[in-house]
């Protein structure tokens, strides 16, 4: 794995917290979810990513992308200006916790190109503020568990935590009905929406180009 995917080791016990696992996990299970014909993934924003060491370990052919030489990814790709992407290349393209960094107005036309160049989908997740409690339980020890996740947006507040976040769905301006709009504004439909009981901060979206 490049040592630009992962903080400095005196971190690593910080950086990979239990909302963190869960999120990569999910990442991963919706990934393979797409079948076998999705072989090829272009991941774009890699800062402290796991999928390229992990994705590997199951068949996948994983292409990284992202806008700082630092990260040492395979195609340097800023989204803030008039980025391409080589087409019918990529069978899923994945954006994790990416799209927030940027302005709200780019959403949709980021969205546009990044769908035209995908073979089959594209797999995204954002940050969804919220207030929320979730119930998790088993009918027996070794049954799947099972929850109840109850959730209300924060759109009275218009207040970020995360400094370098432009907007996070959820809050006030930024519901997920008009995040939704800007999908389909984007020409993509949404096949899946999943949030994870364990982790609901992170809102996933599979999407149709």
């Amino acid at each position: 794995m490049p040592e630009s995917y992962l903080p400095p080791t005196s971190q690593i016990a910080d950086y990979l917290t239990p909302d963190r696992m869960i999120s990569i996990q999910n990442q991963v299970r919706l990934i393979e979810s797409r079948g076998e014909a999705a072989r090829d993934i272009l991941e774009i924003g890699v800062y402290q990513s796991l999928l390229p060491s992990l994705l590997p370990l199951k068949g996948y052919r994983v292409t990284t992308a992202d806008y700082d030489p630092a990260y040492n990814p395979d195609l340097l790709l800023d989204l803030r200006g008039n980025f391409s992407i080589p087409t019918n290349q990529f069978d899923l393209i994945v954006l994790f916790q990416v799209l927030e960094h940027l302005p709200f107005n780019l959403f949709p036309s980021i969205l546009k190109k990044i769908g035209t160049a995908a073979r089959h989908e594209v797999i995204i997740s954002l940050p969804y503020r919220c207030i929320y409690t979730a119930v998790h339980f088993r009918t027996h020890r070794h049954s799947k568990p099972k929850s109840l996740l109850l959730q209300i947006p924060k759109f009275w507040s218009n207040r970020i935590f995360t400094p370098d976040h432009h907007w996070e769905v959820g809050l006030k301006g930024y519901s997920r009905s008009r995040v939704e709009a800007s999908i389909h504004e984007a020409g993509l439909a949404v096949m899946k929406r999943f949030q994870d009981p364990l982790n609901p901060y992170h809102l996933f979206y599979v999407l149709k180009p």
